[in-house]
């Protein structure tokens, strides 16, 4: 599994966030670049998971591509995870 790099080896900025929403309660986790919040984000579930909790998670980014490989990424963490169940 390999992480999503920046243009520039991880040095881009962007407004990315990701939300973990967890029944009532919800975290946010955000970063400089795509490397750093899908690290981030990949910690916090495998935080979740070992503690038998499922997330919802919603990526919130204004360039659509970058949404879509944070999104991608994680869920194939996600899948990682559940087949180890």
């Amino acid at each position: 599994m390999a992480l999503p790099y920046d243009e520039l080896g991880g040095a881009k900025r962007l407004k990315a966030t990701v939300r973990f929403i967890v029944g009532d309660v919800e975290v946010h986790t955000c970063a400089g670049n795509r490397r750093q919040i899908c690290i981030l984000a990949e910690q916090f579930l495998r935080y979740m998971h070992a503690r038998g909790l499922r997330a919802e998670i919603v990526v919130q980014c204004r360039d659509n591509m970058i949404r879509l490989e944070i999104e991608s990424y994680l869920q194939e963490v996600s899948r990682e995870l559940d087949m180890r169940l």
